[in-house]
C-alpha cells in the first residue's frame, strides 16, 4: 500500500514537473517568436531607411547609377557622421566618385591632397593620393576631415562647414543644412 501510494506521488510529481517543463518550453518558444518578429521588423526598417537613402542620392544626381547610390549609401552609413557626410557629399559632387575641381580637389567629398594626402595615409585612410576617387575612401575621408573640424569647432556644424570649405560661405552651409534636413527626415 505504502509502495503504491509512493509510485502514485512519484507519478503526479513527475507529471507536474513534465507539465511545468511544456510549459516553460512554451513560454520560452512564444519569446523567441517575439523576438524573431521584433527583430525581423528592425531589419525591415532598417532596410526602409537604407532604400529611402538610397532613392534620395539616385535623386540627387544625374551622374551615377542607381547601384552606384546604393553602394554610396551603404558605405556612407558605416562612417561617423553618415547623414552630415551624406549632405556635404551631395554639395560638394553630387556623388560623382570621379568629381576633380579646378582647384584639384577629388572625389566625392572633394578632399583637397596638398592639405590631407599626408594625414589621410597617417590615419590609415588611404594609400596613395588617387584611393581618393575611391567611394570608400574618399567617405572615410570626408568623415575623417569633417569630425576633425566638429572637434574644433565644439561641435557647431556651421563652423565644421566653414572650416571644410575654407571660406565663409553662407549659401554653401545653407545647401548642406538643407541636404541635411531633407536626408533626417527619412528617418519617419
Amino acid at each position: 500500500m505504502k509502495k503504491t501510494i509512493f509510485i502514485l506521488f512519484a507519478i503526479g510529481i513527475f507529471i507536474f514537473l513534465v507539465s511545468g517543463i511544456f510549459k516553460l518550453y512554451e513560454k520560452i518558444n512564444k519569446f523567441e517568436i517575439e523576438m524573431s518578429q521584433q527583430r525581423i521588423a528592425q531589419i525591415n526598417l532598417e532596410n526602409l531607411y537604407k532604400l529611402k537613402i538610397t532613392n534620395w542620392v539616385a535623386r540627387n544626381s544625374n551622374q551615377i547609377t542607381y547601384k552606384m547610390a546604393k553602394y554610396i549609401t551603404e558605405e556612407a552609413l558605416k562612417v561617423k557622421h553618415p547623414i552630415l557626410v551624406l549632405a556635404v557629399v551631395s554639395v560638394e559632387s553630387e556623388f560623382n566618385p570621379s568629381a576633380v575641381s579646378y582647384k584639384g580637389a577629388i572625389g566625392l567629398g572633394q578632399i583637397m591632397p596638398k592639405h590631407w594626402e599626408t594625414e589621410l595615409i597617417k590615419q590609415g585612410i588611404i594609400l596613395q593620393k588617387r584611393d581618393l576617387f575611391g567611394i570608400t575612401e574618399n567617405l572615410m575621408a570626408t568623415s575623417y576631415i569633417l569630425d576633425k573640424y566638429m572637434s574644433q569647432s565644439e561641435g557647431d556644424v556651421v563652423k565644421a562647414l566653414k572650416l571644410y570649405l575654407g571660406i565663409n560661405q553662407y549659401r554653401y552651409s545653407n545647401k548642406v543644412f538643407t541636404a541635411y534636413v531633407s536626408l533626417s527626415a527619412l528617418r519617419d
